[in-house]
């Protein structure tokens, strides 16, 4: 395979180029087991841990059992892994359900569920005994680092970015994929802080960004214009329709494509049995359709995949 050297000068520095090897196989073959034909993203974030148990049972998520918790998985992924470029899950309850041979790519979380800190100062953290290594050993094309995220915080920042850093070093390693997901949770945010984060992180060794609709199409270009890597929106919880809007205007403006969880099925939980099956068939399915062909038609395809 030659020395990963003299390939390519862009190796390590966040940069998916093609010769760029770790392990017997390339960042950009990993990478275009989670494009579509046409080289943009479409994942859908299964990854849900602490919050599906809240969607599950509203009343009392305790009650919520380790096997409901699976099946739903199961359930979510038989349901999309023909539709997208990528499945994003947690080793936590997903691991079992994680086929290398699938036609989708596969990106394995990092952080445990929940976080450290107050409310207002939270820290992520990595599961234990988990690493970059083990999703690699999986079958995984890459994995995913939910980082809470406060610009104006400047010691816990630091240290935040740190741990991002930490896990990019790793991915190098291995010659995985790092997806970062830099996540806000102050409320009354500056309306920027998006972007502001962007600024702070893009130095770090991320191959795909995904990030929070920053508020409006200007700020979505700028974004673009800044990062040499690309990015996906999530959804955040969004509604369907609004997250819909919202993909279509970051895709116009150069995002490769989405990272979609809650948007797409979150009233689930309004029923039970078949009605559920029903639910996910007839509604749930039916957009990420629509979602994945927004990509297709508004995405930036990647380059150097």
């Amino acid at each position: 395979m030659g020395n990963p050297k003299n390939i390519s000068e862009e190796c390590g520095k966040g940069r998916v180029v093609i010769g760029c090897y770790s392990g017997g196989m390339s960042k950009t073959e990993r990478l275009r087991k989670l494009l579509t034909a046409g080289k943009k993203i479409t994942i859908a974030a299964v990854d849900h841990r602490g919050l599906l148990k809240t969607m599950l049972h509203p009343e009392d998520p305790e009650v919520t059992t380790e096997q409901e918790i699976r099946e739903w998985k199961k359930q979510l992924v038989e349901l999309y892994r023909e539709k997208v470029s990528g499945l994003l899950i947690d080793p936590t309850y997903g691991r079992d359900l994680v086929d290398p041979s699938a036609r989708c790519g596969w990106i394995l979380s990092m952080e445990k569920t929940g976080y450290r800190g107050r409310q207002e100062a939270r820290e992520t953290e990595i599961l234990p005994g988990w690493s970059v290594a083990n999703a690699k050993k999986l079958g995984a094309s890459g994995v995913k680092l939910l980082l809470y995220y406060d610009p104006e915080n400047k010691e816990l920042a630091k240290k935040q970015k740190e741990i991002a850093k930490q896990v990019g070093a790793e991915c190098e390693r291995e010659g995985m994929i790092f997806l970062l997901e830099p996540l806000t949770y102050k409320k009354n945010q500056d309306p920027y802080v998006v972007e502001r984060i962007v600024n702070e992180l893009m130095d770090l060794p991320v191959d795909i960004f995904k990030l929070e609709y920053p508020g409006n199409q200007d700020k979505c270009i700028r974004i673009s214009q800044k990062l040499v890597v690309p990015w996906v929106l999530l959804s955040a919880g969004a509604g369907y329709e609004q997250y819909r809007e919202q993909l279509k205007i970051a895709c116009e403006s150069g995002a490769a494509g989405m990272a979609v969880g809650r948007a797409a099925w979150q009233e689930f939980g309004q029923y039970e049995g078949r009605e559920r099956e029903k639910f996910f068939r007839e509604i749930a399915g039916p957009r990420m359709d629509e979602l994945v062909g927004i990509v297709g038609k508004y995405g930036r395809p990647i380059k150097n995949s």
